[in-house]
């Protein structure tokens, strides 16, 4: 028994005894019912104090030996998992370097390009949403090869493999992730999640958007069962997530959170990306997770504050879901604005976003 298992065991002892002690303090005592009040408001404080003592304990009692094994295993996991993901992140700037170097556009310049474009069409507005296009591809796990030495120990190499596709380079980091982890005793047993978003990106033209929040309601007018539209309405399904980097490195650091999200996939992320309030400076552009599909889970997920939401029932066959959403964003000062999109997706990572007016 380790020492977590211990301190469960005597909280559920003292609360027991507590809870018998003063049942019977109260119900079968002669005394006067004031009395007997006191006496149970001494008994609760002293089990207070006993838990506070346990926890105190608990806190200097040295650690055993399962958990001291427990804790060095996830050291080393998380030190992997450093390297590992150093080793990702290097292989994706040095594919966008070779994008750019050959002059293909990445999707913040495309981006850069339609605001501008906007801007002119519209000199008032004060806040703009642009779709990020999407482009198709991820990074895929690398090469581990492992050289038996002459001692008995063993070496391992780690080679990058490259994506499933060059356009993977032209991505925004909001746009995707693709993350791999050792799990197991073998070094070559990879855990993987893979997940492409739809993002809107939001840029603040005349003044900042304290407090920025974006409501949306959706339309559902196709899914993945029947080949004809379906007949609905405008539902709200409550607040978008903002991309956060800190959020994403987070998960991408942790191996713990990794294979809890790996456990349940078809519960998707929201619970892990909570971020719907942000503040956005003039001029500054923030990205707004809109929808997501992780690989070989056959839903189209809203990314809102909700822990389950999504735009799609399952995908059969091939079959297209397509769904219309309005963003209303709310912010200090700012009246409420919408904007109106139309997704389609097809499969997993091939999805569209179209601005509608």
């Amino acid at each position: 028994m380790d020492r977590q298992e211990v301190l469960v065991a005597v909280i559920s002892l003292l609360i027991t005894s507590c809870t018998a002690i003063t049942a019977i303090v109260l119900v079968l005592s002669g005394i006067a019912f004031s009395a007997r009040v006191i006496d149970a408001e001494i008994i609760v404080s002293l089990f207070i104090i006993a838990i506070v003592l346990s926890l105190f304990l608990y806190r200097f009692i040295p650690h055993t030996a399962s958990e001291k094994r427990k804790e060095n295993n996830q050291r080393l996991a998380d030190e992997n998992q450093r390297m590992l993901h150093d080793m990702l992140v290097e292989q994706i700037e040095s594919q966008t370097r070779e994008l750019q170097r050959i002059g293909i556009p990445l999707v913040s310049d495309m981006v850069i390009q339609a605001q501008s474009e906007q801007e002119r069409e519209a000199p008032n507005q004060i806040v703009e949403l642009t779709p990020l296009p999407h482009f198709q591809g991820y990074i895929l796990p690398p090469r581990i090869e492992v050289e038996d030495l002459p001692d008995g120990q063993h070496r391992a190499k780690m080679t990058n493999v490259g994506a499933t596709s060059p356009e993977r380079g032209r991505l925004e980091g909001s746009q995707v992730i693709d993350a791999y982890w050792q799990q197991g005793g073998d070094i070559r047993d990879f855990g993987e999640l893979i997940v492409k978003f739809g993002v809107i990106r939001v840029k603040a033209l005349k003044g900042e958007l304290r407090n920025a929040r974006a409501e949306i309601g959706v339309l559902r007018k196709r899914n993945g069962f029947h080949d004809y539209p379906i007949v609905d309405k405008f539902r709200n399904e409550g607040y978008l997530n903002w991309f956060s980097l800190a959020i994403k490195k987070s998960i991408l650091m942790n191996t713990l959170t990794l294979g809890e999200i790996a456990r349940s996939k078809n519960l998707g992320l929201n619970k892990y990306l909570r971020n719907p309030i942000e503040y956005v400076h003039e001029n500054e552009t923030k990205d707004l997770l809109l929808f997501y599909m992780m690989k070989d889970v056959p839903y189209v997920f809203l990314c809102t504050e909700s822990e389950h939401s999504i735009a799609s029932d399952i995908m059969v066959g091939g079959k297209e879901v397509e769904f219309n959403v309005v963003i209303s964003i709310t912010a200090d000062g700012l009246p409420k604005t919408d904007f109106k999109f139309d997704i389609r997706v097809a499969a997993f990572d091939e999805y569209s976003i179209r601005k509608v007016d």
